[in-house]
């Protein structure tokens, strides 16, 4: 007797009994009166009645999975090409905040120097004025 699974249908599982398939093993228990079991929907499939895999079905599959695998390698390129971009923008970036770094180290360092070329003429300028009062 051949049946679809998928027939009875309800509410997210199949009923089957099991005296309807030869798959229905040691890990499909009887479920309820009568034997009848649930079934995942996505365990549904026709018992028994699919046909033998024919070399055009095949070819069809093998191209289906060399086309999938082409995809994905082409998806991954496509990836790694984005990645490389944000890459280098974010180098970018570093190198405008390091230059800028830079700038503002030596406009620091100016900075610096003069106020100590300030204090040291301060600190002459006051030395010199109590070894004059001191004579």
């Amino acid at each position: 007797m051949s049946f679809y699974a998928g027939q009875m249908g309800f509410g997210g599982a199949n009923y089957v009994t099991p005296n309807s398939s030869p798959y229905v093993g040691p890990t499909m228990q009887p479920f309820g009166a009568g034997g009848t079991m649930i079934v995942p929907s996505s365990m549904a499939q026709p018992f028994g009645t699919a046909p033998p895999p024919t070399t055009a079905g095949m070819g069809q599959a093998l191209l289906q999975a060399a086309l999938s695998q082409t995809e994905y390698e082409n998806r991954e390129l496509v990836a790694i090409e984005v990645h490389h971009r944000r890459l280098n923008r974010i180098e970018d970036v570093v190198d405008g905040l390091a230059r800028e770094m830079s700038i503002a180290a030596t406009d620091h360092e100016l900075r610096m120097r003069k106020i100590e070329e300030f204090l040291e003429q301060q600190i002459r300028r006051m030395k010199t004025d109590m070894d004059q009062r001191d004579k």
